[in-house]
């Protein structure tokens, strides 16, 4: 077939789409880079309060999952909390993040959970992010207010540590459960450890039988 003609066609084709078809437009991604959201006409990144902004950051984080940046983005404290935790499986907060098994409490010693780092932090497909109050530049917290279609709601308590915003959780007492799609949305069973090998015993050395006594004759 004549390229031209071919070139031509498509061009043709594209135009009728264009008058003919229904009207769109493109949303931004919940999360999505503030740049990328003013492209395509949604609010203004200076709009946007700087907690807001950086919770937004954390969640693409997150998403991405792009453990060092996300560990990265936590409170000092929070940090402590987590490697407290991981020490009980022999392991530090990195590690935690990075496998998302964590430690489950009140079970066998050893015995992991994997675990939704967005539920953890924020909540399941967040939709929605909020000031819980009015932005102040010169505060040393701040709450931001995550939310999603199915009704969660949770406020990320942020803390500002040599001058940038820092996620603050150190309570670890409930864990959200990741979803295991490969079993019909059924949560993932906790994994325990599996058991050490018993010692094997030595053999025990047979006795050396008794040498007969030679008869004394009279």
């Amino acid at each position: 077939m004549n390229t031209r003609f071919t070139i031509a066609a498509a061009m043709a084709g594209t135009l009728l789409l264009a008058r003919c078809g229904p009207r769109f437009t493109i949303e931004p991604l919940t999360g999505e880079d503030p740049d990328v959201v003013a492209m395509l006409g949604g609010a203004s990144a200076q709009d946007t309060p700087e907690p807001v902004r950086f919770v937004e950051r954390f969640y693409r984080a997150l998403r991405s999952d792009h453990t060092s940046e996300v560990w990265a983005m936590l409170a000092d404290d929070t940090k402590v909390a987590l490697d407290s935790l991981a020490a009980t499986i022999d392991q530090n907060g990195r590690h935690l993040l990075s496998s998302r098994y964590f430690p489950v409490k009140g079970a066998a010693a050893g015995t992991t959970q994997r675990v939704s780092l967005t539920a953890l932090f924020l909540v399941n497909r967040p939709t929605s992010f909020s000031l819980a109050s009015k932005d102040d530049p010169g505060a040393m917290e701040a709450k931001v207010v995550v939310a999603n279609v199915e009704g969660d709601r949770r406020e990320t308590v942020l803390r500002r540590e040599r001058g940038d915003w820092r996620v603050l959780r150190t309570d670890y007492a409930t864990l959200p459960v990741e979803v295991d799609v490969s079993k019909g949305l059924l949560p993932a069973k906790p994994v325990a450890p599996e058991p050490k090998p018993e010692p094997k015993a030595e053999p025990k050395p047979e006795p050396e039988p008794e040498k007969k006594k030679d008869a004394i004759e009279f």
